[in-house]
């Protein structure tokens, strides 16, 4: 079984998520869910759909070089195999605690929208 971390900026709900990630659980991956901020409301709506979250509590920049050493340490424990983060800060933060925790990849893509009007 593959075991996939969401990595999340906000902790604002996401029907997104809500939705997605029990269907990845249902097709047979553990996907769990971690915000780089503060525990917010989406992790009690997820964790109420039986989804385990993690909260790293960066409230400023300065706080990111914790964030990563926390999410390292939380993937050696936590033996993740695969962190998927669609922010570039949330990718930074993923890509070095990766390069740390030595048994974890990390996804990251960004869904550019071009507005016009």
């Amino acid at each position: 079984m593959v075991k996939v971390l969401i990595l999340s900026e906000s902790s604002q709900p996401s029907r997104y998520w809500e939705g997605a990630l029990p269907l990845l659980n249902k097709k047979g991956m553990d996907a769990s869910f971690a915000t780089v901020r503060g525990e917010g409301s989406i992790h009690a709506r997820l964790a109420a759909l039986g989804i385990e979250t993690f909260a790293f509590g960066a409230t400023t920049a300065k706080d990111y070089p914790r964030a990563v050493l926390r999410l390292a340490r939380l993937l050696r424990e936590n033996a993740f195999d695969v962190v998927h983060a669609s922010e570039p800060i949330q990718a930074s933060i993923a890509g070095l605690a990766c390069l740390y925790a030595r048994n974890a990849r990390c996804i990251f893509h960004y869904h550019h929208t071009k507005v016009t009007g």
